[in-house]
């Protein structure tokens, strides 16, 4: 059972410079195993439960979902507004210090956590270096539309901003606020939870390029019930595996949300219509790129 250090120092100082450096010296030394760390860099409503779960099969490993604290509402937040000083400052005055007691006794750390790539990725690349990997975990756009959609918390809601993206922040890398906002061929809510699907690759094919060094892992949801793919991502990553344990967690379904008040989703052929239309907007915008291949 690792030390916690937060009940030793006291509240005011717990996050002062001299203790947060103590704190995190201590987990290091504690990390002396810690080989990898993996995060994941997808939309949510993509399997990041199922990914969770199948990492057990990885000895020697420590695989959460959306642990403590997860920085969405007021960090998704600031982030989205550009507060990236205040955010990047709780990143490694609280979270990394979580992450690294988290990770004590481990050889392999996973964190499936789609605010990773909407509030912390940069901070945690600069703070854990060549030992961190990202995991491009994709879920088809009209499977994750859909399931944002029968939830009822697509961006522009209270609860769909806390957790996804909103729209209309400042620092979008597709910015048609102005359209969904006013252009009635867009007033369907089913738009902008296609527009988070592709606002979130956006971003993440921005992240490539801006960290060419970092490896980034793609693996389609799809693949999830496909014991050599999962086989070889687990390859890709360079984690040893018990082939027996995973060929026996392969398939479990997990974190399916239906809420009793949910929409029923939209049929396939609505919801493919409504995607083509989408991404006439985007290319008519230059926004499309390749987006389109992926989704």
């Amino acid at each position: 059972m690792p030390l916690n250090l937060n009940k030793l120092i006291p509240e005011n100082l717990r996050h002062s410079r001299p203790a947060v450096w103590a704190t995190k010296r201590y987990y290091e030394l504690r990390n002396h195993k810690l080989e990898k760390l993996f995060f994941t860099a997808t939309t949510g409503r993509s399997g990041t439960t199922s990914l969770t779960e199948i990492f057990k099969a990885v000895p020697d490993s420590v695989s959460y979902h959306e642990p403590y604290p997860i920085m969405n509402e007021q960090w998704l937040e600031r982030a989205s507004n550009g507060d990236e000083p205040s955010v990047n400052n709780y990143f490694k005055t609280v979270k990394s210090v979580y992450i690294r007691r988290g990770a004590i006794g481990s050889r392999y750390y996973l964190e499936a956590n789609h605010l990773f790539l909407k509030t912390f990725i940069s901070p945690a690349i600069e703070e854990f270096g060549k030992r961190l990997e990202i995991i491009h975990l994709v879920r088809p756009a009209i499977e994750v539309a859909n399931s944002i959609y029968r939830i009822g918390n697509w961006p522009g809601t209270h609860d769909g901003d806390k957790w996804w993206l909103s729209y209309r922040a400042q620092n979008n890398v597709i910015g048609i606020a102005d359209l969904l906002d006013n252009d009635t061929g867009l007033a369907h809510p089913f738009y902008k939870a296609l527009w988070y699907w592709y606002e979130t690759e956006a971003r993440v094919a921005r992240y490539k390029a801006l960290y060419p060094r970092v490896k980034f892992h793609d693996f389609s949801t799809t693949s999830f019930n496909d014991f050599e793919k999962v086989c070889q991502l687990f390859n890709d990553l360079g984690v040893c595996y018990d082939r027996n344990k995973l060929s026996g967690l392969i398939g479990t379904k997990a974190n399916d949300i239906v809420t009793k008040k949910g929409k029923e989703g939209l049929e396939l052929k609505d919801a493919l219509r409504m995607k083509d239309s989408f991404e006439r907007v985007l290319e008519s915008r230059g926004m499309l790129g390749n987006l389109a291949v992926r989704a």
